[in-house]
């Protein structure tokens, strides 16, 4: 077949399958590029880079089909399940990769330009690759914006098995800026991809079990998009916990720059706020480990009044105990997908890899302009990974091998050492501050890696612009939590009554798993592990299995092995080569899956009845209060249902006569105001409201030796708060004491 007659066939296959890329084809003429046959007979192209003035190489001039097998040789494995070829060359590394590709494997190329996808036209058959879909082609210069989005939209059975990007030989001198562009848009794909993977692998357990206990708040909580244009063209600081946060962190506790700036901090150095009395606007927090309420909160006095932004995974009793208006943000989460139908939507936060970033995101919702990142280096030296006073359960930098580290500039050149995972949060910053162009977003952090996109400029002249200084007078931040608290009580939750009864159907298709991870094990053991007798029945379990999508998506994000059985790449064919051994292989492998299951069934099947009881507990929250739901509440420590119902019902309380009369037959008459006293005290030392719980239990004389507990509370934080900072803190003057008014007005 002549090249002429070879691109008249694939001009028809093309317009056939993907007419658009066809139009997309005759808009551009074959210029710049020389096709001529080759010394192998098969046809041999230069194209002239406009760079370097020179002609450049599509392939090798003697033998291309060589070249082709070696080049596909360095890459290929049978294990692989997405293949990303950069450059379409005269497609001869293409297809032979193409034909080489299993049933479950996919190939992508990406090419910048179409005269090279038009050349190979003429040079190579592209039927296999056009008709099948197994391949996916992208051309034109508008592609590197399409990348992320393909990368996303892989199932995770797709991800676990990437091959490395493979790159024609053309493109190493040929547009070599986009090409490297192009390059380094899919390493940092890969690279977020691994963190994610890596995370889901060693704490899929927790994140699973979070995404239900928090389903209760989920459903009841305003998404964050609540904030939108609160904060609209006024400046804002997003704090995170580098190293560099000690060096200018003192800047803003001055009155005249924290009144007209909003804080937005991240919990990990919640405490380290509240020590320099700088008192944040909204604090965020995604960790989904314990370590999240007991380092980060739980011996810290928590500030009825400031909101909390959560991720829907985060620890449960963080968002439990949390006193002041909280805000919820999904992530991506095939756990919670069941139940999305049953309540409105929440604004996604899937980009979300640290704190830092949901931090910018409540910056960009809010509409604030401009915002100011600290500590924000994602960079560590080897003695230091986090500001001193940051309460952050990361691993520290002497307990990484060295190996981990890799040496970079930062924005000043200084060489720093970073990892792959900050490499991957770095990219996260560049997109965010890609997608709003028209927001002045300024790295204020003393050190750390450059973000393009995100200038570098001293935190000293950034509050110096004009944007920072409102005409007028001062801004007055605390406002901002009025309206944040208006918008948060407005809020009134749209959930549908089946809710309920959905999860009391999922957690009967869980038991339906269960069942299968009881039977197979022990029906495969006595029966052999595959004849023909058992087939059918083999089936059937599988069939139990696949019926019951969402049940099983709770088994396997616990056991991440689980995924990585059912997605395993099947045996080759050559090793393999009978039906029979291909299914005895099936049938090991749904043994593993069903003891995967079995272990994980008593887990599953208390976090499902604890997520129902807590459900119920949440969605009647505004009926009369019982004052054995109120005990029941507090065994449990869900302080902030036993906040909404006393504050929801408190009439009831004051105008109750049930105890006061039983009290007033007793040798010692407590009043229904003095229950409900007792009540709000406990809430308070619970979430660490020291100051507010003294004033209260000093107005009604409770016993000593509880008031001195609570004294001794407040003296261990204020002491660990002296400890960890000893670098930059210094006690501002003591007020002069005050009793701050606690919950609702009580009489004696």
């Amino acid at each position: 077949m002549t090249p002429d007659e070879q691109y008249a066939a694939n001009l028809a296959i093309i317009t056939t399958a993907r007419p658009e890329m066809a139009a997309q084809l005759a808009q551009f003429p074959l210029t710049n590029v020389q096709l001529m046959p080759g010394q192998d007979g098969h046809l041999f192209g230069t194209a002239w880079d406009v760079t370097n003035q020179q002609w450049v190489p599509l392939c090798h001039p003697a033998d291309p089909i060589a070249e082709a097998e070696a080049a596909c040789d360095a890459v290929y494995s049978p294990l692989a399940k997405v293949y990303t070829l950069l450059g379409m060359g005269l497609g001869y590394i293409a297809t032979a990769l193409a034909r080489r590709l299993k049933p479950y494997q996919r190939l992508v190329i990406w090419d910048l330009d179409p005269n090279m996808y038009k050349a190979a036209m003429y040079a190579v058959d592209l039927a296999p690759m056009m008709t099948g879909a197994r391949v996916d082609i992208f051309v034109g210069d508008d592609i590197v914006q399409q990348v992320e989005h393909w990368w996303l939209s892989l199932d995770v059975h797709e991800k676990l098995y990437i091959a490395s990007p493979l790159r024609a030989g053309y493109t190493a001198h040929f547009r070599r800026a986009p090409y490297d562009i192009l390059m380094e848009r899919t390493i940092d794909m890969l690279r977020f991809h691994a963190v994610g993977l890596s995370t889901w692998r060693m704490f899929g357990y927790c994140i699973g079990d979070n995404d239900l206990l928090n389903l209760p708040e989920y459903v009841t909580t305003p998404g964050y998009e609540h904030l939108r244009d609160l904060w609209q063209g006024q400046p804002a600081v997003c704090l995170a916990a580098g190293p560099s946060l000690r060096q200018n962190v003192t800047q803003l506790c001055a009155p005249a720059v924290r009144d007209r700036i909003a804080i937005i901090t991240a919990g990990t150095i919640y405490a380290l706020c509240r020590q320099l009395r700088l008192e944040p606007d909204v604090v965020t927090t995604i960790d989904f480990q314990r370590l999240n309420w007991t380092d980060q909160f739980q011996h810290v006095p928590l500030d009825a009044d400031c909101p909390l932004v959560y991720l829907h995974s985060t620890y449960p009793q963080t968002v439990r105990r949390w006193p002041g208006p909280r805000f919820v943000a999904e992530n991506a989460s095939d756990t919670v997908s069941w139940f999305r139908p049953f309540t409105e939507g929440k604004l996604s936060a899937a980009q979300v890899q640290t704190v830092a970033h949901l931090s910018l995101m409540v910056a960009l919702e809010m509409g604030a302009n401009p915002i100011l990142l600290l500590g924000q280096d994602l960079s560590m030296p080897r003695d230091q990974h986090h500001a001193p006073g940051a309460r952050a359960q990361d691993q520290a930098p002497n307990e990484v091998p060295p190996e981990a580290f890799l040496t970079v500039p930062d924005y000043a050149g200084t060489p720093v050492d970073t990892r792959h995972s900050f490499l991957s949060m770095k990219t996260v910053f560049e997109r965010l501050a890609a997608a709003h162009p028209g927001r002045t977003i300024l790295n204020c952090s003393e050190a750390g890696l450059a973000l393009p996109g995100i200038p570098n400029m001293p935190l000293a002249e950034a509050l110096a612009l004009p944007q920072c200084v409102p005409l007028g007078g001062q801004h007055q931040s605390w406002t901002l939590r009025n309206r944040i608290r208006q918008r948060f009580t407005e809020y009134k939750p749209q959930v549908q009554a089946t809710l309920g009864e959905s999860l009391r159907r999922l957690r009967a298709e869980a038991e339906a798993l269960m069942g299968v991870g009881r039977r197979v094990p022990a029906f495969l053991r006595e029966h052999g592990l595959y004849t023909e007798a058992t087939r059918q029945w083999v089936l059937a379990q599988e069939g139990i299995i696949q019926a019951h999508p969402a049940a099983w998506g709770l088994f396997a994000v616990r056991n991440f092995t689980i995924l990585e059985v059912v997605s395993a790449p099947p045996p080759d064919e050559s090793t393999v080569p009978d039906a029979a051994a291909k299914e005895r292989y099936n049938c090991a492998r749904l043994v593993r899956v069903a003891e995967a299951i079995a272990a994980e069934a008593p887990a599953v099947r208390r976090i499902l009845h604890e997520t129902l009881v807590r459900l119920e507990d949440v969605l009647t929250a505004g009926c009369p209060v019982a004052p054995r739901a109120l005990r029941r509440q507090l065994v449990r420590q869900e302080y902030h249902l036993v906040w909404r119902l006393l504050h929801s019902n408190a009439v009831e309380w004051q105008m109750s006569a049930a105890w006061d009369s039983a009290a007033a037959e007793a040798s010692e008459p407590i009043s229904t105001a003095r229950r409900y006293a007792e009540l709000c005290s406990r809430v308070l030392v619970h979430t660490q409201q020291y100051e507010a719980a003294l004033a209260l239990m000093r107005a009604w004389d409770f016993a000593p030796a509880r008031i001195a507990r609570v004294q001794r509370h407040l003296r261990t934080f204020e002491s660990q708060g002296r400890d960890i900072l000893p670098v930059y803190y210094t006690p501002p003057p003591t007020p002069t004491p005050t009793e701050p008014q606690v919950g609702l007005q009580i009489g004696a």
